[in-house]
């Protein structure tokens, strides 16, 4: 797992890897301590992404 401090995107460029279309279109944060297992936090919006009718299966 990979933690990065939020000030790392403001004092960094951003390369955009979105390959069919550049607008963004939502954002999720998560609060979390140091304990939450990254494995589950995956299984659950990889779960509720394949439940949502807006995904575009890309």
């Amino acid at each position: 797992m990979l933690n990065l401090l939020t000030t790392w995107f403001t004092e960094h460029s951003l390369q955009n890897w979105i390959q069919h279309e550049t607008r963004v279109i939502g954002e999720t944060r998560l609060h979390v301590d140091q304990t939450a297992d990254p494995d589950d936090l995956r299984a659950e919006a990889r779960r509720l992404v394949k439940a949502s009718p807006l995904w575009d299966r890309h």
